[in-house]
């Protein structure tokens, strides 16, 4: 394993190869277009798995978003999204697997995202991809990661408070199914508008794709030792 930036007691960084030969690899999905070089997702959306965010992203994100990136990219756009609910358990290789063969992620944050050891590991994973590759330096400040604001700001980490590029969902944060009958869902229909166009942007600017990349996945779980009555 290589040391990388990410050095949080709970988080550990690797460098795990997902060339063709690799027992993690896996084919082009049918009907993607020009998904070369490694590449299967054009996006990853990387969301805590409890409380109000996923059914957000479920409900209203992901399919408005779907829809407007039609309108920007040239081909069907390819997302992936996680199904799987993050009770501490391992972090799932095929998620792993998903995320270094995506070219870029939208995160979204709230302060149960940076209590999320999945989170955390899919975030570290993508910024150490910006550090390799030469995003978010003085030169280059645009990263392959695009954090929209579902929850409070205030408590964030200090490094991602300081990201400029990111986009304030707070006030249009509604996860019922109802949402889609009021008014402010043309302003939420709006705003994605203005994010798949940002997007469309960031993924014409990705690096081309490097089995190499290091990865960043949550520490094991210490074994269980039983406590045994003294005699």
């Amino acid at each position: 394993s290589d040391v990388c930036s990410s050095d949080l007691p709970y988080l550990i960084c690797e460098r795990r190869t997902f060339g063709a030969g690799s027992p993690h690899s896996r084919q082009p999905f049918p009907g993607i277009r020009d998904m070369d070089e490694g590449y299967h997702h054009d996006l990853f959306i990387s969301y805590p798995r409890g409380g109000y965010a996923r059914d957000w992203v479920h409900n209203h994100l992901k399919p408005v978003l779907s829809a407007r990136l039609l309108d920007e990219l040239p081909n069907e756009p390819a997302l992936f999204i996680d199904e799987q609910i993050d009770v501490g358990s391992d972090w799932p290789l095929e998620l792993a697997n998903a995320l270094q063969r995506s070219r870029c992620m939208v995160a979204v944050w709230n302060p149960p995202y940076f209590r999320s050891k999945w989170c955390l590991a899919e975030l570290g994973t993508m910024r150490e991809r910006e550090s390799s590759t030469g995003f978010r330096t003085a030169e280059n400040p645009a990263g392959l990661v695009y954090p929209i604001v579902f929850g409070d700001g205030t408590t964030f980490p200090d490094d991602v408070r300081r990201i400029q590029q990111k986009t304030d969902f707070k006030e249009l944060a509604y996860p019922y199914v109802q949402f889609r009958d009021s008014q402010k869902y043309l302003d939420f229909h709006d705003k994605v508008g203005d994010l798949a166009r940002d997007i469309a942007q960031l993924l014409a600017r990705v690096p081309p794709w490097d089995s190499q990349w290091p990865q960043v996945r949550p520490a094991p779980h210490p074994p269980f030792a039983p406590r045994f009555p003294r005699l």
